[in-house]
């Protein structure tokens, strides 16, 4: 191996100082139980090491890690991320170091490749909730159907039986009648005959095969019919609200990871150059590359979104437009017009049109078979104020919802205001935090002297971690701004 200048050796170490000692301020150095990794030793869990995949183990049983590979959503291109299996290294002046971890970005064996695209697919394909959301969806689709069916006609059927004790009533007839002449005498008297007969069998039967069609009703079957609509979009504006809420938490996840790793991958150049000056056995030189073990990522730089709204007021009437909680609103208002109307309609008389066929064996005297048809009108008179205090609870209830429903487009404006805000401070911030670090390398090249030099290297790695957390903020800001829009 080539011997470094000690100018370019002092200043490498001087980077994994300052990248470190950032970790430590902003991981706070959390560890939990070591994690086992090829060569029978342990790293400590940290904030920026990847977590194992569960359940999937890579070739030699190791166990791989997940990390995002290039996504490909319609408008932003992200990039490729690999993150390898963590390689333990020697004791300076011990047992031999292990390999050099590889920078490049072609395929290692234990680490699994997952897209930004395909972390979204995933995640709503197993969420639960989601899952309850569509049932219900599906279910208010079957209360649709099963409103409108009362527009049409009922055929309903019934039989009844009545065994009496005996044989109900007498028939009298005949007899019992007086002819007078002409002066008023009676001639004779007609003698009284009384015929008994049944007015109901003791045995008997009537079926009864009736079709009902209603009327008035039908404009109470309307007002169900809409109240059954507005909890199906109300049920369905649910899951998309869901689904927006979990796209929007994967991909902040997603940049956060991307921007732990670009404040992470400074430390490699740093490591190496520390490797190298490790052979002097100097303690500064021993700690940074204990402290740099846990340290090593392969990332990529992704590229920076473009925002599609250009002021407030567009993002704010996008918002309006896309926001499930409004529409939610809006529906809840229909609901509640809806039953304001059916309530109303109570005062109207219940009529309709009826007409069967019905079968009798109860009296003898009249015949069996009878068809019929008919209408049948009923109205309540005195309710004692119930529909009346209908009415007013449900004009209540609108009152309600058109109050709720300004509420929530107020909240919408202000959110979709402070996004917009926020992305373009932080847009301006990024701006700003990447022009200082470009002056810092620019420092860093015309620093001469040693303790010049190592000053100006560690101003130029914190200004470029400061970048990384500024774009991250950006991102963040961009996504939640994105999400309120609907473009997801």
């Amino acid at each position: 191996m080539t011997a470094m200048h000690p100018r370019r050796i002092c200043g490498l170490v001087l980077i994994t100082t300052a990248w470190l000692g950032l970790f430590g301020t902003t991981a706070g150095r959390a560890q939990g139980p070591p994690l086992p990794v090829p060569g029978g030793k342990g790293i400590p869990f940290t904030p920026g090491n990847p977590l194992p995949a569960p359940g999937v183990n890579g070739p030699g049983g190791q166990t791989p890690m997940i990390a995002p590979v290039q996504p490909t959503p319609p408008t932003v291109a992200t990039p490729r991320i690999t993150v390898p299996t963590l390689q333990t290294l020697g004791q300076i002046g011990g047992a031999p170091q292990a390999a050099p971890i590889s920078s490049g970005e072609g395929p290692q064996p234990g680490v699994v490749h997952l897209t930004l695209e395909d972390a979204k697919q995933r995640t709503l394909a197993n969420n639960k909730l989601l899952q309850i959301g569509n049932l219900n969806a599906q279910a208010k689709e079957f209360a649709i159907r099963a409103a409108r069916s009362d527009y049409f006609p009922k055929l309903t059927g019934s039989v009844m039986y009545f065994h009496f004790n005996d044989n109900l009533g007498t028939v009298l007839s005949g007899g019992g009648r007086t002819v007078t002449g002409l002066r008023g005498r009676p001639l004779f008297t007609l003698p009284t005959t009384t015929v008994e007969a049944s007015v109901l069998n003791q045995n008997s039967t009537l079926t009864n095969l009736n079709v009902l069609q209603p009327l008035t009703d039908l404009l109470k079957v309307r007002q169900g019919v809409k109240i059954a609509r507005a909890d199906q979009e109300i049920a369905r504006l649910e899951v998309e609200k869901g689904i927006r809420d979990l796209v929007s938490g994967v991909e902040q996840l997603y940049w956060g990871m991307l921007a732990a790793q670009r404040i992470r991958a400074g430390a490699v150049e740093g490591l190496r150059g520390a490797e190298m000056l490790a052979k002097s056995g100097t303690l500064e030189a021993r700690t940074a590359v204990v402290e740099a073990r846990h340290t090593i990522l392969d990332l990529v730089e992704p590229p920076l979104p473009i925002l599609p709204v250009a002021c407030a007021e567009e993002a704010v009437g996008l918002a309006l437009g896309a926001s499930p909680e409004i529409h939610q609103a809006q529906q809840t208002i229909l609901k509640a017009q809806a039953a304001v109307a059916a309530g109303k309609l109570d005062y109207v008389p219940s009529i309709a049109v009826i007409g069967g066929y019905a079968n009798q064996t109860a009296a003898d005297y009249i015949q069996s078979n009878i068809g019929y048809v008919g209408v049948v009108g009923t109205y309540t008179f005195v309710d004692w104020g119930k529909r009346r205090n209908v009415v007013r609870e449900r004009q209540n209830l609108v009152t309600m919802a058109t109050l709720k429903s300004q509420q929530t487009q107020d909240e919408v404006r202000q959110k979709a205001a402070k996004a917009f805000r926020e992305v373009q401070e932080s847009q301006a911030a990024l701006q700003t935090a990447q022009e200082l670090a470009g002056l810092r390398r620019e420092a860093e090249k015309r620093a001469a002297e040693p303790p010049a030099l190592m000053a100006a290297a560690r101003a130029r790695a914190l200004a470029e971690i400061e970048a990384v957390k500024a774009e991250l903020a950006y991102r963040q800001a961009y996504v939640q701004l994105m999400s309120l829009i609907g473009r997801h």
